[in-house]
């Protein structure tokens, strides 16, 4: 506790006895005035409302009147910073695994104290030894730390870096709703290949930001990103499978490992969020469209770092870094992949959307692969072939005439 707070509690005791001290009570006698005490409610230091009993209000009267004002002020425990259920010799055992093993965590250390009969689970609580070795490494700063230098790869296109950052509130559907950047930069050039706003954090916007730049662009060797859920899922891994892409999820709590786009969002904000006009009435394809408009602007002002040149003369001169994909194959492998199962009339549900598959596949479990905005939709057939199924149609349906079973009559009489 510090001691400003200290100071305040002991005034704030002082002004309960003080009527008593200076002899300004209307009371007769100092029992009634403590009394007359714990039947009124205090203001606290913190502004919430307490009462206080008489026996403490005594307290607090002959604590000042034997010791004086400072008598009143908290006192810190003697033990306070140390844990009453580690001896001596329990410590230097704990101290020997911290320091032969400063990765080790305390929920490893308490396992190997009981396993080796050092302690009683019972006795020592997960959470006492957690505050010891935290403490502990704290004190002589052993906490692993990775070592950290400024980098630059070396050409395009070897790593793209991406993350969404908050933003405005904008317009939506009769109420104001939040909208997510999503933006990737190029390591080597600085420059932003992709960036795009939306009303939502996920992972098919991600997609359809990466789409963009993949087409634009080409493919980067390796993404970088990090662990939150639009980044993290088995979509992103078959899309980099697909196209040949090495992903690289950061370290959590480690912003530092994508610092650039980091910085680059701090850059956007100071420049553009920080003086950009926003009404009442900006739309969301209003307010994109001037995203975009400074993205452009900065894509092609000198950077500090580039010696001179902007992000997109870095990009493209040389620019045979840039390895373009067709984009039939593109459009193939940014489709999402998920299972099903058909219904006995030939039927899947994606999203509430039904769509009609080959009756073959009735009652059976199959792969399907469609876009974000459900215009191509396909079967994943056994050889992998894709075979585009459509939207159920119940009326066309109806007026379609029904194939016979066939039966096998073979060895009938």
């Amino acid at each position: 506790m510090k001691m400003d707070v200290k100071e305040q509690i002991a005034l704030f005791k002082y002004s309960v006895i003080a009527p008593l001290v200076s002899g300004t009570t209307e009371y007769n006698s100092k029992q009634d005035f403590f009394i007359s005490v714990s039947k009124k409610s205090f203001r606290y230091i913190d502004g919430s409302s307490i009462s206080i009993s008489s026996s403490t209000a005594e307290r607090w009267y002959y604590t000042y009147i034997n010791h004086g004002f400072d008598a009143l002020k908290t006192k810190s425990r003697c033990d306070n910073g140390k844990t009453r259920k580690i001896d001596s010799d329990l410590m230097k055992i704990i101290n020997h695994y911290i320091d032969s093993h400063p990765r080790l965590p305390a929920t490893s250390i308490r396992e190997a104290l009981i396993k080796n009969g050092y302690i009683v689970p019972s006795d020592v609580s997960l959470t006492t030894i957690t505050r010891y070795v935290s403490a502990y490494k704290k004190g002589h700063d052993i906490f692993p730390k990775n070592e950290m230098k400024r980098y630059e790869l070396e050409h395009i296109n070897d790593v793209w870096c991406c993350d969404t950052s908050y933003s405005f509130k904008l317009l939506s559907d009769g109420g104001k709703k939040r909208t997510y950047i999503i933006a990737i930069i190029d390591d080597a050039s600085r420059m932003i290949v992709g960036c795009d706003v939306f009303f939502n954090d996920t992972f098919t916007n991600f997609m359809s930001v990466l789409k963009q730049a993949i087409s634009r662009y080409g493919k980067p060797k390796l993404l970088n990103v990090d662990n939150g859920a639009p980044y993290k899922n088995g979509q992103i891994d078959l899309l980099c499978a697909r196209i040949g892409t090495s992903l690289h999820h950061c370290a959590p709590y480690e912003p530092t490992g994508k610092s650039k786009i980091e910085r680059w969002f701090r850059t956007m904000k100071d420049h553009f969020m920080a003086i950009y006009h926003l009404t009442p009435q900006t739309s969301l394809e209003t307010f994109k469209n001037d995203l975009l408009d400074y993205v452009n602007s900065y894509n092609n002002k000198v950077h500090s770092s580039l010696n001179g040149l902007t992000p997109s003369e870095r990009f493209f001169n040389p620019n045979d870094h840039i390895i373009r994909l067709d984009p039939d194959f593109i459009d193939k492998s940014f489709l999402i992949e998920v299972v099903r199962k058909v219904s006995f009339d030939s039927v899947i549900s994606l999203d509430s959307l039904l769509f009609e598959v080959p009756f073959k596949y009735a009652n059976k479990h199959i792969k399907i692969r469609y876009s974000s905005d459900y215009k191509s939709v396909y079967v994943v057939n056994p050889d992998n072939s894709l075979t585009q199924i459509n939207l159920l149609d119940k009326i066309a349906n109806s007026k379609i005439k029904r194939a016979k079973p066939i039966f096998n009559t073979e060895g009938d009489d």
